[in-house]
């Protein structure tokens, strides 16, 4: 897998676990979900810095039985 695949699954793992936050997370879960895909790209930036970690617990769960 070349460079350009690897960027496109990774910002598709992203965007699905985003999905999955805001409509299945909690209420801080989701309205973080909701402000992603509100912000501009500096601010999504800012936000995957803080809160990437829980983004990233969507996207195992997300995925777990895929790999």
């Amino acid at each position: 897998m070349n460079e350009v695949e690897e960027t496109h699954k990774e910002r598709v793992r992203e965007h699905s676990a985003l999905l999955a936050m805001e409509k299945f997370g909690g209420s801080f879960a989701s309205r973080l979900a909701s402000a992603w895909f509100a912000a501009d790209a500096e601010n999504r930036r800012r936000l995957r810095s803080v809160f990437g970690h829980l983004i990233d617990c969507y996207a195992d769960v997300c995925y777990a039985d895929v790999s």
